[in-house]
């Protein structure tokens, strides 16, 4: 019955993800099913972590859960209204063939032995339990709200700064269960893997079309290591991977979008962009990337709604974000110093050391597998087959991450900063 109980608080998610996507798309048969499954998925989340923050200021459970419940209905019932005439043609088009049959087989064996593993092999970790599930605990203890007073006291763990993203999903869970149990939320990793499964379908559908290309980036996937086990992955309490299944949601819209230039694609994209910084502090250089990728296109149109309607929501979560925890007088952390060109002059000794140990974690077997080989090739494969500079956003949002999550390490307040780096390890994005 638990279980039950947590995929219906996951399925109201969908819900409101479905229908959210629906009304951002207007119902563009230029998006095939998995996209938008997994895009529901994704922005499901946000959505309902963000109505129970917003909510949770004046509501407690159970009206809080129920009016939440009711919300996701709402939007998924009006999605569906506005756009079943054109969701009906497009659901008849589906049709079962070999390479169809056996890349669904392939998926829901993935999110089977991923499900299993994370409810009966793997623990939470340190942060997963630490600076995560404790919010949590808070939320549910406080009946289903944030408890403010937990962001003007200076606790000794937690990360009180942190993003909800993760916690406030893992406290819908538990507002459903009706109690805490730490086995069901790690539900949220085998759910989101999902999401990003369907993504990747859609997105190499759209870039290759069908056909048994489809299998190759979700059995390849499957096979990294840092992706499905260990701290950060699938099956731990981490919000690392969330955070990789959002920045994969954000890229593959910013790559719609520069194929199509279909207002649909950059409405997905923007909301995506908010959620970057609502799952994790380091979402902030992931939208740098998505910036680093548009911005190209807005100097070449001429236009500035490409950085307007795909990264400005970001932008605004961002500093949303700072305002509440400037308000609720948050303790501030000395974890890095301010992003000045002085402290980058300042530590630029560094530079040797941060380039050793990323030189390292890329090299390490153990974690990513043939993740980098075979990245390699793709980039080879898109520059022979991409006309123009079609190749640039997916190298602009593959190399981005690898190169400005090192450089953070510059403006580290850590001495000496390879123990920060080694903080900061686990983890896919």
């Amino acid at each position: 019955m638990e279980v039950f109980l947590s995929l219906a608080a996951l399925f109201f998610t969908f819900l409101a993800g479905f229908g959210v996507v629906l009304l951002l798309t207007q119902g563009d048969s230029r998006f095939s099913m998995a996209e938008i499954a997994g895009s529901a998925i994704v922005l499901g989340t946000g959505i309902v972590s963000l109505l129970l923050f917003l909510l949770g200021l004046i509501l407690h459970d159970p009206a809080l859960r129920w009016s939440v419940a009711l919300i996701c209905l709402a939007i998924a019932v009006v999605g569906w209204m506005r756009n079943r005439k054109v969701l009906a043609p497009s659901g008849q088009k589906l049709r079962s063939n070999g390479s169809q049959l056996v890349l669904i087989a392939v998926v829901l064996v993935q999110i089977a032995v991923i499900s299993w593993v994370s409810l009966y092999l793997t623990h939470l970790g340190w942060d997963g339990l630490f600076n995560w599930e404790s919010k949590a605990r808070f939320v549910f203890l406080n009946r289903g709200s944030i408890p403010l007073h937990l962001y003007s006291r200076d606790f000794d763990f937690g990360h009180v700064r942190y993003p909800l993203l993760l916690p406030l999903t893992e406290a819908w869970i538990y507002s459903w269960l009706g109690q805490m149990n730490q086995s069901l939320i790690k539900l949220v990793g085998p759910y989101l893997y999902l999401g990003a499964m369907l993504l990747l379908v859609g997105g190499t559908t759209a870039l290759f079309g069908g056909g048994w290309r489809r299998l190759i980036p979700v059995v390849f996937v499957g096979s990294v290591p840092t992706f499905v086990v260990g701290e950060g992955s699938a099956t731990s309490g981490y919000a690392d991977f969330p955070l990789a299944v959002v920045y994969l949601s954000a890229s593959v819209h910013c790559v719609r979008y520069w194929q199509t230039r279909t207002a649909g694609s950059l409405r997905l994209l923007g909301a995506t962009t908010v959620l970057l910084a609502w799952t994790k502090s380091e979402g902030i250089v992931l939208l740098c990337c998505i910036g680093a990728a548009l911005l190209p296109l807005a100097l070449w149109e001429r236009k500035l709604s490409p950085i307007i309607g795909g990264v400005l929501p970001g932008v605004a979560m961002v500093v949303g974000w700072r305002v509440f925890l400037r308000v609720a007088h948050a303790p501030l952390t000395d974890e890095f110093t301010p992003v000045t060109w002085k402290v980058f002059v300042a530590n630029s000794h560094r530079a040797t050391e941060i380039l050793n140990l990323t030189i390292r974690e890329l090299g390490d077997w153990s974690r990513w597998s043939l993740l980098w080989p075979v990245v390699l090739m793709g980039f080879i494969y898109l520059a022979v087959r991409l006309r123009g500079i079609a190749w640039y956003p997916w190298t602009t949002l593959i190399l981005g991450p690898v190169v400005m999550y090192p450089s953070v390490f510059f403006f580290s307040g850590w001495d000496p900063v390879r123990s920060h780096v080694f903080v900061y390890r686990p983890g896919p994005p």
